[in-house]
């Protein structure tokens, strides 16, 4: 009987911080199980959503925006997203044919807070193959990391404050307050090409190496790719750069400006 479990799926939790999440270890977001195959994740299963075609160069790929509730935002916006793949190396991003705009559920965001993913066998609609994904951010809220910090945990903090995050040290613990700009940088100059990053060393390595590579070579290596991006890039004046939004765009595509405005 097959589990249903890939692991060429990758680490889920590529690209989170394990500070700050908050609740009660005894909850557990449900995952489906089916003795007849893979079934998708909760990542994957998508609520009200709309869909469009968007070139990066000369690439076509689908992308999914999946409605957000009313407290909540996109931060990235397609033009932001096309832009900074079309800085990747076009090499660097062939396989990856979904993009997905998600909104996690309230649970998700406090036992599983991520700020993207990316999934190497991802289950959707009408597609089975790798897809990078980003999720919408709550406004409003505010994050608190304990005093004792790793030494990745420290650096992750250190690139908050370099994004534009307001970092408060208190008595007790680190406040994280989130802005809609903040969040933005931190997803379109660190996590799509961090998670790129992981796609590049996935198909280097094959599914087997990468599997037994530990986390933390993983995210070592996820971290440099970034890094070297976002450095080479400011560089040359591309970053960092006004949110590109336009409810015209948007209507155009048949998207909600609600979802990102």
């Amino acid at each position: 009987m097959q589990s249903g479990r890939n692991p060429t799926r990758g680490n889920r939790n590529i690209g989170t911080s394990k500070q700050g999440h908050g609740g009660d270890n005894r909850q557990r977001i449900a995952e489906p199980h089916s003795k007849h195959g893979p079934t998708p994740c909760y990542f994957e299963r998508l609520d009200s959503s709309d869909e469009v075609a968007i070139t990066v160069g000369r690439r076509e790929f689908r992308l999914i925006v999946e409605h957000t509730r009313d407290d909540a935002v996109h931060a990235v916006t397609i033009d932001d997203l096309v832009r900074v793949l079309g800085w990747l190396p076009n090499a660097d991003i062939t396989g990856i044919g979904t993009l997905l705009l998600r909104q996690p559920k309230r649970r998700e965001e406090m036992l599983r807070p991520v700020w993207g993913r990316i999934v190497f066998d991802g289950i959707m609609p009408n597609y089975r193959g790798p897809v990078l994904m980003l999720e919408a951010i709550t406004l409003g809220s505010i994050w608190k990391w304990s005093h004792h910090l790793k030494p990745d945990d420290q650096r992750e903090l250190q690139r908050y404050r370099d994004l534009g995050f307001d970092v408060r040290q208190t008595k007790r613990d680190f406040e994280i307050h989130p802005t809609l700009s903040a969040v933005r940088a931190m997803q379109l100059y660190h996590t799509v090409p961090h998670e790129i990053g992981h796609w590049v060393q996935y198909r280097s390595l094959g599914p087997e190496r990468f599997e037994q590579t530990s986390h933390q070579e993983r995210e070592d290596f996820a971290h440099r790719y970034a890094d070297k991006f976002r450095n080479e890039a400011r560089a040359v004046g591309h970053l960092p750069f006004e949110r590109l939004i336009s409810e015209a765009r948007l209507n155009r595509h048949g998207l909600r400006s609600a979802d990102f405005i």
